[in-house]
Order: C-alpha cells, then structure tokens, then sequence
C-alpha cells in the first residue's frame, strides 16, 4: 500500500473532512498523524461543555453553572436580588456570618461599642462580612479615640490661656469660680461637671469670674473655714489689679461689652484694697 493509499481509500464525503482533509499544499497526513488528532479531539470533547440552547429550562441551566464551577471552583453565581434567602447564601460564602451574634467584635484598648446588639444586627442586614464588620469597628474607635484627644488639646489650649492670662492669681480666681457654681443652686450640673474636668473655655471661666464680682464686696475672694472673708492684702490685690488690667486694656476689649463693665468694677475694688491709704478716687489712685 502506498503511503497515501489509505486517503484514497476514504469514502469520498470523508476525504475533505477536517480531520482527513490534505493540507493547503496538498501533503496528506500519515495514519500515525490521523491517530494522534483523533486521541487528543476525543480528550477535548470529555473536557468540553455544551453550552444551553435557547430553549433550555432553568434546571439545563443549573446543571451547566454546577459543572462549570467543577472546572472553575472559584466563579461564582450572581445572586437573585429578588430572592432574600440567595442573596444570604451569596455573601455568606464571602464571610459573612450565619447569624446576626456570631459577629465578633474586635478588643480595642479603651473602647467599648454600644448597643453591641443592634449594630450587630444592622451589619448582619447589610450584609457585612466578618472582615467588613472588623473593619468598621475600628474604623469607629480610631474616629472617635481622634476626636476625644483633639477636644482634650482644646481644653488644654483653653486652660493655658485662663492660666496666662489670670497669671499668679489663677488658683484664687479657679477657687472662687468653683465656690459660685457649686453654691449655686441654679448652676447646671453639666457646667459643674466641666468646671471640674478642667473643660471650661477661657471666656466662660472670665464670665463666671466676672459674675461673682457682682455680689457684695468681698465676696469675690475665698472663705475661710469659719464663713469669715480672706480679703487680700495689698501685694495681693496688686498682682490680682495686673491681671485686671492686662484683660481691661487689652485690644479686643472696648466699652459696651458685658465684661467691660464688670473689669471696671473689679479693677475699682483692687485699687481700693491695694491703696489703702490713697484717695477714694480710682482714677487719683492709678493714672
């Protein structure tokens, strides 16, 4: 038999058949060839998928995704939005967990969320994963650990300031506005509570400094154990009168402001006490 005798011995619908068909050049394939394309076509269509016709129900579809992710185990299907319980299962397999408690909420040094229950279970209806949740948490923590230590720079900025301007006399004066606030029944527990974490803004402490210098004469200064009245002595009242003065005369400050006023009635009272032998005058005492 010649080399190219088994062509010839086709049936001739076979001869042009991909498979058999010469080359462009004419050249035809050796048997030994036709075998080994036929093993590897064979190897091929066990490997292959048939995909779904156009008439093909939702189990012919079914049954091609399922052996598609045989071949490919990391597609996945896209959820029915439509159906709860699928789109549950959908993100599930990305880690979310199967019930609403099973989140675990991360140990944060000097956090503690709240209302650890509710926010579970908003998390669990968006559809959080575990990592999302864990994300979100800090994410949280860090906003909030943020916030509070830019509020604590703010009380420190204030106090230094109250602290700078009041100067010597700023334990006397933080005494005298924490005898009116706690005295007085009508002062708000929350302001209290600030007084007393050092929370106060500057001008907030100058007014209720201000405020106390309304009552009667002596009643600025701090009490001793026996309800009797330390006034200060001259030195004293000096240094206080500095301080008076520094915030009386300073650029932003002007008549027709409420503090104004209240200065100069302060300042009146120190010039007595520091200059106990001069005028009654003020402004004889102190040009």
């Amino acid at each position: 038999m010649s080399e190219n005798e088994w062509h010839e011995n086709l049936p001739e619908d076979l001869r042009n058949a991909p498979i058999f068909k010469p080359a462009e050049d004419g050249t035809i394939k050796s048997v030994e060839q036709v075998i080994i394309d036929l093993t590897n076509l064979t190897q091929v269509a066990g490997n292959s998928l048939r995909m779904p016709g156009p008439d093909a129900g939702d189990d012919d579809i079914a049954a091609f995704q399922a052996r598609v992710m045989e071949k490919v185990p990391g597609l996945m299907v896209l959820p029915n939005m439509e159906d709860e319980e699928n789109v549950a299962a959908h993100f599930t397999k990305f880690g979310k967990p199967k019930a609403a408690e099973d989140y675990k909420v991360p140990e944060i040094e000097g956090f503690e969320l709240a209302n650890v229950g509710d926010v579970k279970a908003l998390a669990h209806a968006n559809n959080m994963t575990q990592a999302q949740f864990t994300r979100e948490i800090t994410n949280q923590a860090t906003a909030l650990a943020n916030a509070s230590e830019k509020l604590a720079t703010q009380h420190t900025e204030q106090t230094d300031i109250i602290k700078s301007e009041w100067g010597s006399a700023y334990d006397q004066n933080h005494i005298v506005v924490g005898k009116l606030l706690k005295e007085n029944t009508l002062a708000p527990p929350e302001l209290v509570e600030a007084f007393d974490k050092g929370e106060l803004p500057a001008g907030m402490m100058r007014y209720l400094l201000n405020l106390s210098e309304l009552g009667a004469e002596g009643t600025t200064f701090s009490k001793q154990s026996d309800g009797t009245d330390t006034v200060p002595v001259p030195e004293e009242a000096m240094e206080q009168l500095n301080e008076v003065e520094n915030r009386l005369f300073a650029k932003d400050m002007r008549p027709g402001k409420p503090e104004y006023d209240l200065l100069v009635a302060r300042r009146n009272k120190l010039m007595r006490l520091a200059y106990p032998e001069a005028s009654l005058d003020a402004d004889s005492m102190r040009a």
